[in-house]
């Protein structure tokens, strides 16, 4: 008689605590799904943001090509014209949406190849990349701010001007507003 209630007893205690595991570990992943959704929540509204900013400065021109102020052949939302691309008349506003998504996405890409940035820092660094380029970022001290965890203020804020093709730099409120955007972005973790 005792082995069987003592079985009962083993057989019990066995399914509460399989049972406490076991509501536990979906607690946990409930909770880690949670977590993901927010996190991904977060990632697209302030992507959206970045796509919608990039838009708003950068403009669009009605879809004809332009030369930036550096003097670059341009068109869309600031898509430079590659040698090897060819738009002929006009782009509508769904295909700059499409380059400009392009293009971003790959400041990010190229950003994640050299760096370990997550949230709005990585958005605002793409950004950088995205308006300045990534050979700018990867020599500049502010990679090497961002690197070492340092406040980037200084060395952002150095990047407000235009080389224009012959080289001649001009100081600009506008490249301001654009690095204090990046800033904020960039400390808004």
């Amino acid at each position: 008689m005792k082995k069987i209630i003592l079985t009962i007893a083993l057989v019990v205690l066995n399914f509460i605590f399989t049972e406490n595991i076991l509501y536990s570990s979906l607690f946990k992943q409930t909770v880690q799904v949670e977590q993901l959704k927010e996190e991904i929540r977060y990632w697209n509204f302030y992507y959206e943001a970045t796509i919608k900013y990039i838009k708003e400065h950068e403009g669009f021109n009605k879809g004809y090509s332009y030369y930036c102020p550096a003097g670059y052949n341009t068109i869309g939302y600031g898509h430079v014209i590659k040698a090897n691309e060819y738009f002929p008349g006009r782009i509508t506003e769904s295909q700059a949406d499409a380059l400009v998504r392009k293009d971003f996405n790959a400041a990010l890409s190229l950003l994640e190849q050299n760096s370990e940035l997550t949230g709005t820092k990585k958005l605002a660094m793409a950004h950088f990349i995205f308006a300045k380029g990534i050979g700018s970022y990867l020599r500049s001290g502010l990679k090497e701010c961002v690197d070492s965890n340092q406040p980037i203020e200084e060395e952002i804020l150095k990047w407000c001007y235009y080389t224009k093709p012959d080289g001649t730099k001009i100081k600009s409120d506008y490249a301001y507003n654009i690095r204090k955007w990046e800033l904020d972005l960039y400390n808004q973790q």
